[in-house]
């Protein structure tokens, strides 16, 4: 009888937790406070929310800004969201895993700094947000921007992205700048050792169509405690070469079109161009070609 009483007393127990648990998830103030409370104990981050609407036990999450700040800094926002708008659950958040997870916004802004104090995450820990790759991803336009001497802005639109077998994650989107359209197709492979991501295998193309212009890439880029690593086939044709340096804002005092082949390894301070094949034909005016290997620095 005394073990009837006590199997029946921890399934009441079992059952007011449980129940509890239902009512906090269905708490929107309760899951505000949990996500403020894992930003200030796990992070140096501040997260500012405009009209959040979450619902996790029905798989949707919403809201038309989210912010992400340094908390000891004044400066702007490192991540800005308009619009955003999730279908996820609780399994894809708790296993910091989207691989079921839908993602969509208007705009997607991410600034970056090269002059403050804050220390940047290592390239090998940038490679663990692997991870946070959704299922499916909508970005209306993106910019990316960084700041140093001079300050840069990279805008996308129309970024989509597809989770497949896992691992695999195909992007496309169009760059818009001064020149011409500039359409983007990347192949994602995460590379991983036991524990953590340690790179990425990347096959893409890069095509301006009003130029007749294409780039193809394949190779892998691969972080270290230090640097980001690459090894990339290149084969480039450019139909105008004076349409794609416009595009990258660069002044042109060259015609006609180009071809450039070879093997690009380097890291953020420069690269090595090697089995490198350049022809700028420009004929009948003039026509270039050259075979070897390049060494560029980013100085």
């Amino acid at each position: 009888m005394m073990r009837r009483a006590w199997i029946i007393t921890i399934i009441l127990l079992l059952g007011a937790l449980s129940l509890g648990v239902w009512q906090a998830l269905r708490s929107e103030r309760f899951l505000l406070a949990v996500a403020d409370w894992a930003m200030d104990r796990f992070t140096d981050l501040r997260l500012e929310l405009r009209n959040p609407r979450i619902a996790l036990l029905e798989g949707h999450v919403s809201a038309d800004e989210i912010h992400l700040f340094y908390r000891e800094t004044d400066g702007p926002a490192l991540v800005s969201v308009l619009a955003f708008e999730g279908s996820t659950h609780i399994g894809d958040l708790l296993n910091a895993n989207l691989a079921n997870s839908a993602l969509k916004a208007d705009q997607l802004l991410i600034y970056v700094n090269e002059g403050d104090d804050t220390e940047n995450p290592a390239p090998l820990e940038w490679l663990q947000y692997l991870t946070w790759l959704p299922k499916q991803l909508e970005i209306d336009s993106m910019h990316v921007i960084t700041h140093n001497e001079r300050t840069l802005v990279f805008p996308l639109i129309e970024l989509r992205g597809d989770r497949h077998e896992g691992r695999n994650f195909k992007a496309t989107a169009w760059a818009d700048y001064e020149g011409e359209p500039l359409h983007i197709e990347l192949l994602l492979h995460a590379l991983r050792d036991e524990v953590r991501f340690t790179g990425i295998e990347i096959s893409g193309n890069f095509s301006a169509p009003e130029s007749d212009s294409s780039i193809d890439i394949a190779g892998n880029l691969r972080g270290t405690r230090d640097d980001f690593e690459y090894d990339f086939s290149v084969d480039g044709r450019y139909g105008d070469i004076d349409a794609f340096l416009k595009g990258l804002r660069e002044k042109s005092v060259l015609d006609g079109s180009l071809v450039v082949q070879g093997r690009m390894r380097g890291n953020t301070d420069g690269f090595t161009l090697s089995e490198g094949n350049l022809v700028l034909d420009n004929m009948p005016s003039y026509g270039f070609e050259a075979g070897g290997e390049l060494h560029y620095s980013f100085d």
